[in-house]
C-alpha cells in the first residue's frame, strides 16, 4: 500500500469519528465516508413522483438488463437506484393504498412477507419525520442464493400518493450503509438547501 492509500484511510477513519461525534450529515458540503469508500452526494429528483433525494453521485438507473434479471415483472418497482456494479439499490414506488396510513401499510406488508418468507429475519423500526412527510421505516434480513441481504424499507406520504422505499446491499455492508441510508430518507422531500443532517 502506497502513502497515498494510508492518507486516504486516515481521511476517511477522522471523517467517520467527526461524522459520530456531530451525528450530522453535510451531504451539499462534504463527501461522506461508507465503509473504505468516499461518497460525494447530490439531489437526485425521483422521477414521475414529484420528490428530491440526496443520493451518491455515482448512482445511477439501473440497466434494463440487469433490471430484468433481478426484478420479476410482476414486483419490478417504479424507479430503481443503484451503484455502478449494481450491488448497492435503492427503489421507490406508488403504492395503490392512497387512503391509508403509512404506519398500518408498512406493518401490513411486514406481516405479509412474514408468511411468504419465513427465513426473513426482522430487527428494529421507527418514524423519520420531515418537513413535508413522516416516513416510517424497518429493517430486516433477507435470503438470495449464497448471500445474505440487509434491507430497510420505508412507506411514507407525498403529496396525495403513498410511496414504498427500499434499500438493500449485502449483510455484511449493513453497519457502513445503515446511519447513511437513514440520513438519505431525511432529505425526502422539495429541493431545498440542506445545513446538516442529524442521524
Amino acid at each position: 500500500m502506497n502513502r497515498i492509500q494510508f492518507i486516504d484511510t486516515d481521511i476517511i477513519r477522522m471523517r467517520k469519528e467527526y461524522r459520530k461525534e456531530k451525528c450530522t450529515y453535510d451531504f451539499e458540503n462534504e463527501q461522506i465516508p461508507v465503509g473504505d469508500n468516499l461518497f460525494g452526494f447530490a439531489y437526485q429528483e425521483i422521477a414521475d413522483v414529484g420528490f428530491h433525494i440526496m443520493l451518491p453521485e455515482t448512482f445511477i438507473d439501473m440497466p434494463d438488463e440487469a433490471v430484468k434479471r433481478r426484478y420479476s415483472a410482476v414486483n419490478r418497482p417504479d424507479i430503481i437506484k443503484t451503484s455502478p456494479d449494481n450491488m448497492v439499490n435503492l427503489t421507490f414506488s406508488v403504492l395503490p393504498e392512497t387512503s391509508k396510513n403509512a404506519k398500518i401499510c408498512l406493518q401490513e406488508i411486514k406481516e405479509g412477507l412474514s408468511e411468504i418468507h419465513v427465513d426473513m429475519v426482522f430487527y428494529s423500526g421507527d418514524v423519520i419525520k420531515t418537513e413535508e412527510s413522516e416516513i416510517h421505516w424497518m429493517e430486516f434480513k433477507s435470503f438470495a442464493r449464497l448471500d445474505e441481504i440487509y434491507n430497510i424499507m420505508c412507506v411514507f406520504s407525498f403529496g396525495d400518493r403513498l410511496i414504498m422505499g427500499t434499500f438493500n446491499c449485502v449483510f455484511i455492508e449493513y453497519e457502513d450503509w445503515k446511519p447513511t441510508v437513514l440520513a438519505m430518507l431525511k432529505t425526502i422531500g422539495t429541493r431545498k438547501e440542506q445545513k446538516g443532517v442529524s442521524e
